[in-house]
């Protein structure tokens, strides 16, 4: 255990013996998420603004002098909320229906969480919980900021629209500024210093509040959850902000920091699909819980830190993926989105003029209604210099459902699982008799490549091949699997993100091999998966797939085992024979198995 993890349980264990600092007054400014409002029937009918709000586009509600609010913040290092309540002038009024909410004069109540609010009316019935906050704490100025914060659903609100299941949903953002007094004889204590030498590890430890941030009834809808992560290495960790202007106030560092990025997958009828992923989210701030240093732009070790649903598809912070060198980290804010024009290093586009989907997670409505699927939600921070990818990036399995205009997520699970989402397609590693996952580390990026073999009713094969591209920034051009000439292959496919032309790659069938090629200029980049399908004859068997790159490099091709059919296994006219004489209470599947345990490579 490192001396800052000792430090920090010896910290929060003496917490309650610290003075506590007081609160005078406050702003609140919250940003309402429209197009989901919109989507809940729920209505904005009143609204009487009382105070500036922290950024302009949000509507600020001024607080003070306010009821006794503490919270702790030992050697000027904000820990948590301890109590109080904090009751704004003005305020705004929902209306669903007949149904009106007023919350002039809302409250904004310390909860459970210590690092969270209950937002109440008058009567102290709570309708949303605020939570995932960003403290920013500046004793020399006598003010506390509590920003980014996503305000969610609560069972109180949920129960009125009569859709329990909605409860945590994201609706909106929203900053607390509080002017604040500090503790008789308070002393700042020393901040953390960096050291950036040793391994870097940044570990996603959870997945949570998949929420829907607007809707195109029919056609797609627009996601993001809420991520945790923690420094497991022995390195701190760069956590710098993108470009300035970066509109979240007070001094910041510009340069090297993560990237999130966000992808949606279906498991169905023997296939993976992804369905969907989101452009780059650039990370700009720790708030270093469970430690004992100060939040800001260094992720030390042992810390952890987390963004909420609203920052994860907060357009100010995501950018197109085509910037980012996915193997090595780098990119460049001069002439980047985010500089626009003119190119000169400084912040002119931020998130206006963007539709409501836009660098956003979103899938098809159709293809999240599919009987017997499986799906999945995928979270990964690209760390420069991380030492394991693998624990960098996670998944949850999720259940979608549509009631009225809003989706919800369930998780059959209680926690993510680290690694990619194929892993929960076929295991990475497994060799069996119809199922293949290999990972390829080429020095140059990862890639994978999973297959699985089963049995139609007439005998033949159906090969479906998912291939994963995680940060080979050289892309893959073209795919080969081996086949026997004696085989009949035909039910060709190929099966990308979104179907267009350009990620159409036809398949050729001849000379020892089905092939498939990208259109000239295209190519399977990083973070992105396909499928490639085709029906054989013959069953299947260990064999070598060969995977070309598009741009010139280390090397010109790449090798990775996988199943593919064998001319010594059983034709289909032999297996229908065998079928004919299966016991009926045996599967389709366990008759496949005993056949290819008799082929020969």
């Amino acid at each position: 255990m490192t001396p800052r993890i000792l430090l920090a349980f010896a910290l929060f264990a003496n917490l309650a013996a610290q003075e506590p600092w007081h609160a005078r007054e406050a702003v609140s400014s919250i940003l309402f998420n429209d197009d989901a409002l919109r989507d809940l029937n729920l209505r904005v009918t009143g609204l009487e603004r009382t105070g500036v709000p922290f950024r302009q586009e949000y509507v600020g509600f001024a607080a003070g002098p306010i009821a006794p609010t503490y919270f702790y913040a030992p050697n000027g290092d904000f820990e948590q909320l301890a109590a109080g309540a904090i009751e704004h002038q003005g305020g705004f009024i929902l209306q669903h229906g007949d149904h009106v909410i007023d919350l002039l004069r809302f409250q904004l109540r310390t909860a459970p969480d210590p690092f969270a609010f209950s937002l109440t009316d008058l009567q102290g019935r709570t309708w949303f919980h605020v939570q995932h906050v960003h403290s920013y704490l500046y004793p020399t100025l006598n003010e506390l900021r509590l920003l980014n914060m996503d305000l969610v659903i609560a069972p109180q609100l949920a129960a009125l629209l009569n859709r329990p299941d909605l409860i945590g949903m994201y609706l909106g953002t929203i900053d607390v500024v509080m002017a604040v007094d500090a503790p008789d004889g308070f002393q700042p204590g020393a901040p953390c210093t960096a050291n950036f030498t040793g391994d870097v590890d940044v570990e996603l430890t959870q997945l949570s509040g998949l929420s829907q941030l607007a809707r195109e009834a029919g056609v797609r809808v627009a996601l993001a959850p809420s991520a945790r992560l923690r420094n497991a290495g022995t390195a701190d960790v760069p956590w710098y902000r993108a470009i300035l202007p970066d509109g979240n106030g007070g001094p910041s560092i510009i340069g090297q920091h993560p990237f999130l990025v966000l992808h949606f997958y279906r498991a169905v009828d023997g296939a993976f699909e992804m369905l969907g992923q989101s452009d780059v989210k650039h990370a700009f701030y720790s708030i270093n819980s469970g430690c004992s240093c100060n939040g800001g732009q260094i992720l030390y070790v042992g810390c952890a830190d987390v963004y909420g649903a609203g920052t994860n598809a907060s357009r100010f912070y995501l950018a197109p993926r085509d910037e980012l060198d996915a193997f090595t980290g780098a990119w460049q804010s001069m002439g980047s989105h985010f500089d626009a024009v003119p190119v000169d290093d400084f912040r002119h586009h931020n998130s206006s003029g963007h539709d409501s989907f836009e660098h956003r997670l979103t899938v098809s409505e159709a293809k999240m209604q599919t009987p017997g699927a499986r799906y999945f939600v995928e979270g990964w921070y690209l760390v420069k210099d991380d030492i394991d990818i693998y624990n960098s990036m996670g998944y949850r399995e999720v259940i979608p459902s549509l009631s009225g205009s809003a989706w919800s997520f369930a998780y059959p699970a209680l926690s993510h699982t680290p690694g990619p989402a194929i892993d929960a397609w076929i295991p990475r590693g497994l060799q069996s008799q119809l199922r293949s996952h290999t990972a390829i580390d080429s020095g140059e990026g990862r890639f994978h490549l999973a297959v699985t073999a089963h049995m139609l009713p007439n005998g033949r094969y159906r090969y479906e091949y998912a291939l994963m591209n995680l940060d080979f920034d050289r892309q893959i051009r073209e795919l080969s699997i081996p086949v026997p000439a004696a085989a009949n292959v035909d039910n060709t496919g190929a099966g990308s993100l979104d179907g267009g032309a350009a990620n159409n790659w036809p398949a050729t069938v001849g000379g020892g091999s089905v092939a498939w090629t990208a259109p000239e200029g295209e190519g399977l980049d990083w973070g992105t998966m396909y499928q490639f399908r085709f029906d054989a004859d013959f069953a299947p068997v260990d064999a070598t797939a060969t995977l070309l790159p598009r741009e010139a490099g280390k090397a010109d091709q790449f090798s990775a085992a996988t199943k593919a059919p064998s001319a010594a296994c059983a034709t289909s006219a032999q297996v229908q024979s065998a079928i004919s004489q299966w016991p009926a209470a045996n599967t389709m599947q366990e008759l496949a198995e005993l056949i290819n345990a008799e082929c020969r490579p």
